[in-house]
């Protein structure tokens, strides 16, 4: 698959998958933290700040906050 001309054309990173598997490092999140409901809070803040709904410093606080707050249960 990382050698295939017709995907390298598509993906051309692919080429270095294999090579950065090596330097992989996993992941790990702290017992009890739903990574999902993170990435979920973080991408509400970024799309907010990003769309002017927010400002940047109170978009910060509120992610902030419903991260403490996930964490807190």
């Amino acid at each position: 698959m990382y050698q295939s001309e017709e995907l390298l054309e598509l993906y051309p990173w692919l080429s270095i998958v294999p090579e950065n598997y090596l330097n992989a490092v996993s992941r790990h999140m702290p017992k009890g933290v739903d990574e999902y409901q993170v990435e979920s809070i973080l991408g509400r803040a970024i799309k907010n700040a990003i769309f002017g709904i927010c400002s940047p410093e109170e978009t910060l606080r509120h992610a902030q906050r419903s991260l403490e707050d996930m964490t807190a249960r």
